[in-house]
């Protein structure tokens, strides 16, 4: 994925986004068949700069390379605020960077199978990764666009 030109351009399209509900988070009832985060380690991404005739350093390319991890089984937690999730093996990698990555979960119920945001990844071994359970991002949401409507 490479957002050179979007970082230049200092334009982000907002049809990259979707609007985040309470049916589309994980909540304590939701029965977890298996999670997935994705994120961008910092030891995968390319930032490379180049001198200018004058001397003066620019940004010449960003190359963001996602990296996908598979958790396995349900993640657990007794903690209102944190989930935790497993692998069976480490990552081949340093996890630093991860935080702030998003975690899905594919989640089962009498319809079928969705996926649903389960959390934000804040801190990680390798093997175990903590993450802010998502209603507490859907909270927090809404309170920065109340904020943003009363101004």
């Amino acid at each position: 994925w490479d957002v050179t030109d979007r970082v230049l351009a200092q334009s982000i399209d907002k049809n990259m986004f979707f609007n985040l509900s309470a049916g589309d988070i994980v909540s304590p009832s939701t029965d977890v068949t298996a999670s997935i985060a994705y994120g961008y380690p910092f030891e995968k991404q390319i930032f490379e700069s180049a001198a200018k005739p004058d001397g003066n350093w620019y940004l010449e390319h960003i190359g963001a390379r996602l990296q996908e991890i598979v958790f396995d089984g349900e993640p657990n937690s007794n903690d209102e605020d944190l989930c935790v999730f497993h692998r069976s093996e480490a990552l081949d990698m340093d996890p630093n960077g991860l935080s702030g990555s998003p975690v899905f979960s594919i989640c089962k119920n009498s319809d079928g199978f969705f996926l649903a945001l389960a959390g934000m990844v804040i801190t990680s071994n390798g093997k175990v990764f903590q993450a802010i359970k998502a209603n507490h991002i859907l909270s927090f949401l809404k309170e920065i666009c109340r904020s943003k409507n009363s101004v």
